[in-house]
Parts: C-alpha cells; sequence; structure tokens
C-alpha cells in the first residue's frame, strides 16, 4: 500500500492515536488491519509476522496473526497468538472474543464461555461471537443465563441483531416473555428487516396474538417464505379451531428443511389428537421419527408422553429417554435406571428435571419404583426453593438443594445419580397394583391454622375459593388457560376468592373486581408462589375449596391431599400424561375432582358442570 507523505502523515498521527504505538509500527498496523479487511491475508500476515519480529510493544500484530489463525481454523496457533497479544493488555474485548474462538477450535468450550464472558463483560457488541457464545450456552443448557448476557449487549448499542440472538436463546430455554420482549425490541430498532419481521410473529406467537400471527405469516409467505412461517402458521390455525386449514397449510407447502417438516409433522399430530383420531397422530409421530433425528429430544418426550398417556410404558420408554439431551446423558447416563445398578443399592441420588409442578408429580413415583428396587435412602436434589416446599413428605425422601449437594460432601458414586423421569420405565409395574400418588406432602399445620383463620375472619362466613386460571407463556399453557370471568360466573355471588395464579394478575383482578362488585377479591402480598413454594402450600391449604387448570397448582393440590379441588383438563395433545387419555378419574394422585373437555377449546360445557 502506498500513501502520499501528507497522506502518510495524517494516517501515522490517527493510527498513533488508535493504536496507542507511534512512528512507522503504526502506519504498519493500519495497513495490516486494511489487509485484513479486504482479504489480502498474505499481506496482513506479512506486515503483522514482521512487527512481531521486530519485538513491536503492542497486542495489535499478535491479534491480528491470531485472527488469521481463527480464519485457517487453527486453533491452538490462534490461542498462542493470542496469549502474546494479552501480555500486552489483558484486558482487551478483541482478545477476549479471539481467545474464546480459539478454545472452540480446540474442542474446550467450557473455557471458551467464560473467554466469551469476559468479553461481554468488557463491552463486546460482536454478532459472530454472540451468535457462537449462544449456541455454546444453548448445548450446555445454560439458556437463560445466556441470554442475559447477550441482552446485555444489546442493550448498549440497541443492537436489533443481538436482541434477535438472545430471543432465540430465551426461546429455546423457554422464557416466553423475555424471548417476546426481545424479539418486540429488534422490530423496534428495525421494522423493516425481514428477519425482525420474522421476530416480530414469533413475539406474536409468544403473546398468543393469534389473529396477528395469521395476518404476519400471510404477508411474509408473499415476499419471504420459509418453512418456519408455514409451522407457526399452522399452530396458530390450530390454537383458533381452524384444523381443516392447519392440516390444509401443512399438505399444500413443499418443506427444504427435515427439521421443520419434523416439526410440521407434530404439530398435525397434535391436531389428529385434537380430534380424537389417537392411532393416526400414532402414525404421524413415527413419520416424524423417520425423518430426522435433529428434532430427537423435542420427538423423543412428545412421543414417549403420548404414549405414557395411553400407559403403553415398555412403547413409550424408548422414546421418552431420549428426552435429556447427550450433554446431560453423559453426566447422568441412561443405564443408571437400569435394575441391575439400581437394585438393593443403599441410597440413590435422584436429580431433578422438567417443572415444579412435573417435579412434584413424578417424585412419589420415582421413590416407590425405587423402594420397589430395594434402594434403602433416596435423596431427591432439586432447586432450594422446591426442596424447601417438599422437605416435611411421607415418602422418607431427603429433598436437598443443588447448592447443598454441590458444597456438602457427600462422596457420591457417579452411578447413584438418577433423572427422576429416568423412572417412568417402572410406571408399568406400579400402574398395574393400582398404586396412587396423593397427599405426600405436609404443609405446615400451624401455618396451614394461621392462614385459614386470618382468610376466614376476612370472609365473615363466606365461602373460600382458590383459583388458579392460566398458565403462562407456551402455546400448551394457553390452550390449557380457562377466563378468570368464565369461572366467577359460576361460583356464589358471595363467595371469596384467593388468587393462588403466579405471575403478574393485576389486570385480571381488576377487571373481575368491576364485574363481580358483590364477590371479594384477595391477592395475598406476602405469599410469591414462584418464589417461596412452601409458603404457597401454606396458602393453598388454607382454602376452602380449589379451581385450578392444569398447571402447577393442581399438582401442589394433589401433593398436599387437599380435600376440595377441582381440575380443569383440556382433551387433545394438551391434555398431560398424567391424566390418561380421556374420562374423569383422578389416575395419579386419587384426590382430585376433574372436569375434562369432550372437544377442544369448549370450556363452557366443563364450567356448567362446577358445583
Amino acid at each position: 500500500m502506498t500513501h502520499s507523505r501528507k497522506e502518510r502523515r495524517a494516517l501515522s498521527a490517527r493510527a498513533a492515536k488508535q493504536y496507542g504505538i507511534k512512528g512507522e509500527a503504526a502506519l504498519k498496523i493500519h495497513d495490516a488491519y486494511k489487509a485484513l479487511e479486504a482479504g489480502n491475508i498474505v499481506m496482513a500476515s506479512k506486515i503483522a509476522a514482521e512487527l512481531a519480529q521486530a519485538g513491536t510493544k503492542s497486542e495489535h500484530p499478535w491479534i491480528i496473526l491470531g485472527a488469521i489463525a481463527l480464519d485457517r481454523k487453527e486453533g491452538e496457533t490462534a490461542h498462542q497468538f493470542f496469549v502474546k497479544a494479552r501480555e500486552y493488555k489483558p484486558k482487551s474485548v478483541t482478545i477476549s472474543s479471539g481467545m474464546g474462538k480459539a478454545f472452540v477450535l480446540m474442542a474446550d468450550p467450557f473455557t471458551a464461555v467464560l473467554e466469551f464472558q469476559d468479553a461481554i463483560k468488557l463491552g463486546s457488541q460482536e454478532v459472530a461471537m454472540a451468535n457462537l457464545y449462544g449456541e455454546l450456552m444453548r448445548m450446555m443448557g445454560r439458556h437463560k443465563v445466556g441470554a442475559d448476557n447477550i441482552l446485555k449487549m444489546a442493550h448498549r448499542g440497541r443492537v436489533d441483531a443481538l436482541y434477535r440472538i438472545a430471543g432465540e436463546l430465551y426461546l429455546a430455554g423457554e422464557f416466553f416473555p423475555q424471548a417476546a420482549s426481545c424479539f418486540e425490541e429488534a422490530y423496534r430498532i428495525a421494522p423493516t428487516a425481514p428477519e425482525a419481521k420474522l421476530g416480530k410473529v414469533k413475539a406474536d406467537m409468544l403473546t398468543h396474538d393469534y389473529d396477528s400471527v395469521l395476518t404476519g405469516t400471510e404477508a411474509l409467505l408473499k415476499t419471504n417464505p420459509s418453512d418456519e412461517l408455514i409451522v407457526m402458521r399452522m399452530n396458530a390455525q390450530r390454537v383458533k379451531g381452524e384444523f381443516d386449514k392447519a392440516l390444509a397449510t401443512f399438505e399444500g407447502h413443499d418443506f427444504e428443511s427435515t427439521a421443520d417438516y419434523q416439526r410440521g409433522l407434530m404439530v398435525r399430530a397434535n391436531i389428529e389428537q385434537d380430534l380424537g383420531q389417537d392411532d393416526a397422530a400414532l402414525a404421524t409421530y413415527q413419520d416424524a421419527s423417520y425423518v430426522s433425528d435433529q428434532e430427537e429430544h423435542a420427538l423423543g418426550k412428545v412421543l414417549g408422553s403420548f404414549l405414557l398417556r395411553r400407559r403403553e410404558v415398555d412403547a413409550a420408554w424408548p422414546h421418552y429417554a431420549l428426552r435429556q439431551p447427550k450433554a446431560n446423558r453423559a453426566a447422568i447416563p441412561l443405564e443408571n435406571s437400569d435394575p441391575d445398578n439400581l437394585s438393593g443399592r443403599a441410597r440413590v441420588f435422584l436429580m431433578d428435571e422438567q417443572g415444579v409442578g412435573d417435579q412434584m408429580a413424578l417424585l412419589p413415583m420415582a421413590v416407590a419404583a425405587l423402594r420397589d428396587l430395594g434402594v434403602k435412602e433416596v435423596f431427591f436434589v432439586t432447586e432450594g426453593r422446591i426442596a424447601d416446599a417438599l422437605r416435611e413428605n411421607t415418602l422418607s425422601v431427603t429433598c436437598i438443594s443443588k447448592e447443598d449437594f454441590d458444597n456438602e460432601s457427600y462422596s457420591v458414586d457417579g452411578s447413584e445419580c438418577v433423572f427422576l423421569a429416568d423412572l417412568c420405565r417402572y410406571l408399568g409395574g406400579l400402574c398395574a397394583s393400582g398404586l396412587l400418588f396423593g397427599g405426600y406432602v405436609e404443609a405446615d399445620p400451624e401455618a396451614v391454622a394461621a392462614q385459614r383463620a386470618a382468610y376466614r375472619k376476612i370472609a365473615d362466613g363466606r365461602p373460600i375459593y382458590g383459583i388458579s386460571w392460566k398458565s403462562a407463556g407456551s402455546l400448551s399453557g394457553y390452550v390449557r388457560s380457562v377466563a378468570l370471568q368464565d369461572i366467577l360466573a359460576r361460583l356464589p355471588e358471595n363467595a371469596m376468592v384467593v388468587s393462588l395464579q403466579y405471575g403478574d394478575v393485576a389486570d385480571d383482578m381488576w377487571e373481575a373486581r368491576q364485574a363481580f362488585p358483590g364477590m371479594t377479591f384477595l391477592e395475598d402480598q406476602k405469599v410469591d408462589p414462584v418464589a417461596d413454594i412452601r409458603a404457597a402450600l401454606v396458602q393453598l391449604a388454607a382454602v376452602d375449596h380449589v379451581i385450578t387448570i392444569d398447571n402447577t397448582t393442581a399438582h401442589a393440590a394433589g401433593a398436599i391431599g387437599h380435600p376440595d379441588a377441582t381440575v380443569l383438563l383440556p382433551c387433545g395433545s394438551e391434555r398431560m400424561w398424567y391424566w390418561g387419555v380421556e374420562g374423569e378419574e383422578d389416575r395419579w394422585y386419587g384426590c382430585l375432582k376433574v372436569l375434562a373437555q369432550s372437544k377442544p377449546r369448549d370450556w363452557d360445557s366443563v364450567l356448567e358442570r362446577l358445583s
């Protein structure tokens, strides 16, 4: 590269300021970076190598050499160059990012993540690094931590691409409100970008604005058709009960992506279940399993759950066993649940998985299976808030928090650890024996008595109903939810209503007060059902009557054996496997009153039977 004398003086001054080094070396560093940007790797490498060999006291020659090594996929070499660069500048966004990429090439993802997080702390806004970091965090199952960090990057410069990356990672981890917020922010920043428009449709899906999903997908399919849009459109049509249209959308599209075709088949199987065509749904799931193994975890869980709902345990188990990703199986192998490994053991550590309600449902089943296998002592390792809530139980299980498990000296043999739901493989024998799992948790009796007395004082003789009416976030939760006012319309006009609902329900409660002025409504600010599950169990036990959809509240009512709890169940694929395929018998806890839909989306006929 040649410059006039005047240009060289100006460039030297700017380069000295930018690169922190004076003289000819600054200009050479500038030329090397320009060559690198232009794709002239040979020139960039030559200049940077000369500077390095000349002992130039700057990190930049080594950064350039490191970048070239990364481009050539030479991880060890890149790492060595960035180590040299760090000698001159210990705290550098570019060096930390480069080091992270080098560790990825060296197959050391954990150190790579630490380097990327250092780069984020130092102010990185690099989209390529965020993509790589997000993928690593996804593989490790650390979705929220990763998305939170990428969101910090996005906020710094209001970069739409970073908001979308954070949104996708939140979505993969099922943090739906956060995902929707990120997609909406990306759309506000760049409303004409095709990627932002796609993200807006995802936000509409996550906020359950299915009319907008249909409008958005129709517009985008005309200009930017994609398999992903087709699957979202199918889901929106299905939720609205437009089953024929959803099936026609699937049949009329020529999928390019095997993964999206597989997802489309899974939506079709859900529709077939909604229509009561379970055998057709099974055939569709089987077709999906032949397409690809890209979605084997998701497909394994849904097909396994479908078969468990039919109580076809032997057929379900090979599929349900796939629900855990390989990284988790490397830590806790499936073989740990084999009878040969478990029979007669002195102790077993059950490791948590899935949501709070699922853990409440699965724990007594898993313990019963272990007792049948002759296991003497059972520990349940879970989040602290869940361990506190389930600590007083009739199962003789020791519940410990993950923090205590990590910090205390249990001297655990890896073969002693089993994922909680891996014990579902023994469900067939337990069901055949007629075993039921309700009433195994004892809410603090003194706290329950005090809470009940406080509520009865407010009620002043009126009936006290605890109600939970919605499940936030997912499409499945939306289909299982019921409008609060539709429930209230079936209660005594003078009822006292205690909200058992988690999440922000201020608007729902305000509207209910306006619509039912004769009722008394209570949102107990002392109870946070998400952060303090133990207090939520006390509150649940303190109300006279419980009406809940199929969410955590339903499983909590079953776990404490509430004497008057009614669970409202949907039909079709959203009917969770614990409850069986159909009917209104509580086949899991044995203590709940079940009212179930006979046709999809029809809650009126269910609510008419509330007494």
